[in-house]
């Protein structure tokens, strides 16, 4: 008795680390036919495509002012792309953004993201998506410069400008943290 109970508690340990093994194949959730946001029409998950959508254009938000001090927004949705690659905005659930205000407007510019469309045996489907925009902040930035007379007498070389500091370079909006 006390053999079969040391067994059992010894045990116990490998079934925990099996389950947590990161190596194990990932189980493939369906999408849930009876949603009333995806239609009639089914809708896959990622995993049950032969070929995922793959994103082709996200134009840039308007209408979103950054709040002072912040230089990047961000807004994730998920949401259906149809066989033509077009977002469904009526599907569109709102799973992150910034601002309130950067979530609406990224949400009101959904229906200008085109995908390539998910196949599934050869036939093109509709998938569900995350979507996440990210738009930084680009400012000018100037740098002060002054006036200096060199008091050189006439005919005489001034020395060498100095070199002016670098600009800086726009990130891409996929690199905003």
């Amino acid at each position: 008795m006390k053999l079969r109970l040391l067994l059992l508690l010894l045990s116990l340990p490998l079934v925990s680390l099996h389950a947590q093994d990161p190596s194990a194949p990932a189980a493939c959730d369906p999408i849930a036919s009876d949603s009333a946001r995806f239609g009639t029409t089914p809708v896959f998950a990622t995993c049950e495509v032969d070929r995922a959508a793959r994103l082709q254009r996200s134009p840039q938000v308007s209408g979103a002012t950054f709040p002072e001090g912040v230089v990047c927004m961000i807004a994730e949705f998920e949401f259906v792309v149809d066989e033509r690659g077009s977002p469904i905005v009526t599907s569109a659930k709102l799973l992150f953004a910034s601002t309130p205000e950067f979530g609406a407007a990224v949400r009101n510019g959904l229906s200008r993201w085109r995908y390539a469309p998910a196949q599934r045996q050869g036939t093109p489907v509709r998938q569900l998506v995350v979507g996440r925009l990210a738009q930084q902040e680009l400012r000018e930035r100037r740098v002060p410069f002054t006036v200096v007379t060199s008091g050189l007498p006439p005919g005489a070389t001034p020395p060498p400008p100095r070199a002016t500091p670098p600009r800086p370079t726009p990130r891409a909006t996929s690199q905003c943290e």
